[in-house]
């Protein structure tokens, strides 16, 4: 299947930077990409939301997982600070999701005692919002201890004009601030690039994945390209 000629490019720039880990004997390194991507629909704004859609490109040492997501029905309470969320999903425990479209549970979190119709949350009683979507976004797992360098490119449209975008990833359920970066789409429609780079210093099991946020309100956005590229380096 045939790429832009800037996916071109930053896959050899993905390439040399395997080559350059396998030099020094590192072997851990790991590739995604969208390639013409759908509109993602932003049901709130203000709020994280995992993205879906990529697929592998390369990988040795990462596990690569392409993510899932799903409408939620319902909220309950079964003990002090869990919450169960009711919403057909493939999800396992320890997996990590983002909430959105709710009035009180938005946010990202680890699930825990997870079934197909439903899993857990830690989060305060606040009743039953009965709506919201979950994403478990497209992520990558560690398998080895170190500090890895994750790069980020992606070219994207807002559905509406005069709209900021932020963009970084979470590392398990906390958003990494330092790999932050912000996109005002001042035309609709138009296609805009954005790109970060930053040093993870990660444990085994740690979870990468890649988030956006809608700072002005709840128009959708579309990512049209995007390559995430993370390698080893101590």
């Amino acid at each position: 299947m045939s790429r832009p000629g800037n996916y071109e490019n930053l896959k050899s720039l993905a390439d040399t930077i395997v080559w350059a880990s396998q030099s020094s004997g590192l072997v851990n390194y790991a590739e995604a990409h969208i390639s013409g991507g759908a509109e993602t629909t932003v049901d709130t704004n203000l709020a994280w939301q995992a993205a879906i859609g990529f697929a592998s490109d390369i990988t040795s040492g990462i596990t690569f997982n392409a993510g899932e997501t799903g409408a939620i029905t319902a909220y309950a309470v079964p003990g002090v600070g869990q919450i169960t969320v009711t919403a057909n999903n493939t999800l396992s425990d320890g997996d990590i999701v983002t909430i959105t479209g709710s009035t009180n549970y938005n946010g990202i979190y680890t699930v825990t005692n997870t079934s197909g119709t439903d899993f857990e949350i830690t989060h305060a009683d606040n009743g039953d919002d009965a709506a919201g979507n979950f994403n478990n976004g497209s992520n990558f797992v560690l398998t080895v201890a170190g500090v890895y360098l994750y790069n980020w490119q992606i070219s994207a449209s807002s559905a509406a004009v005069n709209k900021v975008f932020t963009f970084t990833v979470s590392i398990n359920d906390t958003i990494e601030l330092n790999g932050l970066q912000r996109r005002k789409f001042a035309v609709g429609g138009d296609i805009g690039a954005v790109a970060g780079s930053f040093l993870i210093n990660a444990s085994i099991g740690d979870i990468i994945t890649f988030n956006f946020m809608n700072e002005s309100d709840a128009n959708n956005l579309t990512i049209q390209q995007a390559t995430v590229n993370m390698h080893q380096i101590a």
